[in-house]
């Protein structure tokens, strides 16, 4: 397998922190460039982090923002 559940743990937690650090907004390639990893791990990984209640926002240039943030429901 590629990574453990750490190195995930870890990498959802520095994506989260690039964002919020990036007032200007940041790019998905961006974000794979400085986490070590690919594009489409990242995509995967957002998906992890908006099922956690973390929602970013797009804008019209493709850069990731750190607007939105909403507790995870209880099942």
């Amino acid at each position: 397998m590629f990574g453990n559940k750490d190195q995930k743990k870890a990498r959802l937690h520095q994506i989260a922190e690039i964002v919020r650090s990036s007032p200007q907004g940041i790019t998905q390639a961006e974000l794979a460039r400085r986490c070590g990893t690919t594009r489409s791990t990242i995509h995967k990984d957002l998906v992890v982090l908006e099922a956690r209640g973390i929602l970013l926002a797009e804008d019209a240039q493709g850069k990731l923002h750190w607007p939105f943030w909403q507790p995870r429901r209880k099942s």
